[in-house]
């Protein structure tokens, strides 16, 4: 017998889903948890190359990738974000703009991935990673 490619082909996915699991048993962790942020990021830059809709995928990766920055930061939106048990669009828009002037680029991806008008997926994936590489 041996192991069947879909389960190979699955492993990390499923790897991701167990490390996720295991943050969500503590909410506040799920939160502030720099290193699953990443993880969900890469997850979503990948999931993007295959999907139909990209787009989508593109916008959770960017938030991702916003709100480990923000925590690395120390902004007062991650503050909120525990206080109020959640990211919210508000919060995360309100980081970028206080990012934006270490890291004009967080600005501009927010723009394109808000109105939509994305020509280069691999280049905006380009740049998610950048964003990524910086923590």
């Amino acid at each position: 017998m041996g192991i069947g490619l879909g389960l190979i082909t699955y492993a990390p996915a499923i790897a991701y889903l167990y490390y996720l699991t295991t943050l969500a048993l503590n909410r506040v962790s799920n939160l502030n948890d720099v290193d699953a942020l990443i993880l969900s990021a890469e997850h979503e830059l990948d999931m993007a190359r295959t999907s139909t809709y990209p787009i989508d995928n593109l916008k959770r990766a960017f938030n991702y990738a916003v709100k480990a920055l923000a925590i690395r930061e120390g902004l007062p939106e991650v503050q909120d974000a525990v206080r109020i048990g959640h990211w919210t669009s508000q919060l995360v828009t309100s980081a970028v703009m206080r990012l934006s002037d270490k890291l004009p680029m967080a600005k501009e991806l927010w723009l394109v991935l808000s109105q939509g008008s994305i020509t280069n997926i691999n280049e905006v994936i380009g740049k998610v990673r950048e964003l990524l590489r910086v923590l």
